[in-house]
């Protein structure tokens, strides 16, 4: 399945003795948690078909699932599940070619988000890569 947007938001929470905050820390060593935030009610359904296994597997390995209280998946229920995830993060790992944003909620208004509230952004994009 390729990475896009047909999958949930997701994070990993690193935990450490004395720790308090989630972290990305390969550095350390740790535990690794996998949690989901689910933008809205009907965001599986909306999905292409093809999505659903990789989807599926995501929420069976979550440690944590965080459903927002939208019915539709909408621009604005993504960017609220975006917002949900950049709060709870220490840092930010966006995957993104660094062109504006196709719709509200796209990963440059994700990154501008966490920017803006002082979480560091590392930015991923492997030589080579194009946007789908």
């Amino acid at each position: 399945m390729p990475w896009s947007a047909h999958i949930p938001a997701v994070y990993l929470r690193y935990t450490w003795p004395g720790s308090q905050r989630r972290r990305p820390a390969p550095q350390r060593s740790g535990t690794g948690t996998l949690e989901a935030v689910i933008p809205a009610a009907q965001y599986r359904e909306k999905l292409p078909e093809d999505s659903h296994p990789g989807y599926d597997d995501l929420l069976a390995r979550a440690a944590a699932v965080h459903r927002l209280p939208f019915t539709e998946s909408t621009p604005e229920s993504h960017m609220a599940a975006s917002k949900l995830m950049v709060d709870e993060a220490d840092e930010l790992y966006a995957v993104w070619d660094g062109e504006p944003a196709r719709a509200y909620g796209g990963t440059a208004d994700v990154v501008a988000y966490a920017r803006e509230h002082g979480t560091p952004v590392r930015v991923i994009w492997p030589d080579g890569a194009q946007r789908g």
